[in-house]
């Protein structure tokens, strides 16, 4: 069993953790956000609290290890949303999901060769942002932010890779959670 309280742990008495045969884990926020995202590929939803079963189990810290368990998912009620950021955030994670930023020429064509380097590479483009009026900017220059989904970190470093052969300057904006 797990226990769960997110301001304190007092509520728990001392002599049901000292005197109980369950386990009881303290697990940081990021333990229940993977469980949702696991979760998720099962085509199941279900809020952090409902998954701090799963939490525990892919924690590596109970007693399960190497044997065979069994986690109770419940509680799908979780905010659309939030469950978008969840997702959003493990692609990114797995580098399945990349932001990347360059510097281009404010000339005709310079968006579509780098896009077709993209394309070459096999990466799907989700969006673009082409900004000729950043101030930061000098004139006759055009700052491009990318977000392109991948097939894994690997892929991700082989379209930066490319990038700078062809003489862009990329900017990772993408932050790979350890």
């Amino acid at each position: 069993k797990l226990g769960m309280s997110r301001n304190n742990l007092e509520i728990v008495p001392l002599w049901k953790i000292l005197f109980s045969e369950n386990e009881m884990l303290i697990l940081r926020d990021f333990r229940f956000k993977k469980a949702c995202f696991y979760t998720y590929h099962c085509r199941t939803r279900v809020e952090a609290a409902g998954a701090a079963g799963l939490a525990g189990m892919i924690s590596g810290k109970t007693k399960l290890q190497n044997k065979i368990g069994v986690a109770i998912i419940s509680g799908g009620n979780i905010d659309t949303t939030l469950i978008s950021t969840i997702i959003e955030r493990g692609l990114i994670k797995e580098g399945r999901r990349i932001n990347l930023q360059t510097i281009l020429p404010d000339l005709p064509g310079a968006l579509s060769r780098l896009l077709k380097i993209i394309a070459e590479e096999g990466a799907n483009i989700l969006s673009v942002l082409h900004n000729r009026l950043d101030p930061a900017l000098t004139l006759r220059r055009v700052s491009v932010d990318l977000s392109l989904e991948t097939r894994n970190r690997d892929h991700c470093q082989q379209i930066i890779s490319r990038l700078k052969t062809e003489n862009y300057q990329v900017n990772e904006r993408s932050i790979w959670i350890k």
